[in-house]
C-alpha cells in the first residue's frame, strides 16, 4: 500500500480534479504494466489504492454534506442546543483512508451535557476513531482470526489496512455494546411491557415452520405417580 506521502489525498472533488486523478491513475497502471515482475494482481492493488484516493475524497465532502444537515438538537431529548463552536475537526478511519471532518458542537441546558450532533449521525463513537464499516469490519474479522492474523489478511481480503492494536480495540468496542444490548433485552423480559416491545421489534417468519426443541439433562424433579415416587 502507498503511503500518505507517496498518494497524498485529493482536494475536494471537482471535474477538474477527477481528470487530473484519472490521468495519473491511467499512467501509474500503464508504467506498472510494462513492467515484467508485475501481474494482474499487481495491477489490482494499484487501481484499489487509486480508488481509494478519490474515495476519500468523494466521502469526505458527502460525509460534511450529511454533517450539515443534521439537525442542531440533543440525540437524548431532541431539545436544541445552544451552540459553541463551528467546523471542529475529527479525523475518521474509513474503508478508503483516513478522513478529516469538520462539524459542530453545542451545550444541552436539559440533559446538561455537550453534543456533537453529526458525529451521531455518522454513526460514530465518543472518542473512537472508526466508521461504522471499520466498526463493523473489526469485529467479524476478529470474530474468525486472531487480531495479528486480521491485520495480514484486510489488506488482500478487504483492501483497507488496519493494525492489530485497532482491530482488538475495535471488537472489543463492539462485544461491549452487544453485551449492553442483552442486557437490556433482558431486562425488557421482565416486564409485560417489555416482552410486548420486544415482540413488536421481532421480525417475523416469512412462512409457516415447525420449531422443535430439545433438552439435556434436564434434571428437575417431577411429583407425579409415573415410578411411584414421593
Amino acid at each position: 500500500m502507498l503511503s500518505e506521502k507517496d498518494n497524498p489525498p485529493l482536494p475536494p472533488p471537482t471535474a477538474q480534479g477527477f481528470a487530473a486523478w484519472l490521468a495519473a491513475a491511467q499512467q501509474r497502471l500503464e508504467r506498472l504494466a510494462r513492467t515484467p515482475e508485475n501481474n494482474l494482481g499487481d495491477l489490482e492493488i494499484a487501481l484499489v489504492e487509486d480508488l481509494h484516493r478519490l474515495g476519500a475524497a468523494l466521502l469526505t465532502q458527502a460525509a460534511n454534506c450529511q454533517g450539515q444537515a443534521t439537525p442542531f438538537r440533543c440525540s437524548r431529548c431532541q431539545g436544541p442546543l445552544v451552540r459553541e463552536a463551528r467546523n471542529h475537526a475529527r479525523k475518521v478511519d474509513s474503508v478508503v483512508g483516513p478522513l478529516r471532518l469538520s462539524r459542530d458542537y453545542g451545550w444541552c441546558q436539559k440533559c446538561q451535557a455537550w453534543e456533537y450532533p453529526a458525529d451521531v449521525s455518522w454513526g460514530l463513537r465518543p472518542n473512537a476513531p472508526a466508521s461504522p464499516r471499520i466498526q463493523e469490519m473489526a469485529a467479524e474479522a476478529v470474530l474468525k482470526m486472531p487480531c495479528a492474523q486480521a491485520e495480514k489478511s484486510l489488506p488482500r481480503l478487504g483492501g483497507c489496512s488496519l493494525s492489530a492494536t485497532t482491530l482488538h480495540r475495535e471488537a472489543f468496542r463492539q462485544g461491549q455494546r452487544a453485551l449492553a444490548c442483552q442486557a437490556a433485552d433482558q431486562q425488557r423480559t421482565t416486564t409485560v411491557e417489555g416482552v410486548a416491545q420486544l415482540a413488536r421489534q421481532a421480525v417475523p417468519p416469512p412462512r409457516p415452520f415447525v420449531l422443535i426443541l430439545e433438552f439435556d439433562a434436564w434434571n428437575i424433579r417431577e411429583r407425579t405417580a409415573w415410578g411411584r415416587t414421593n
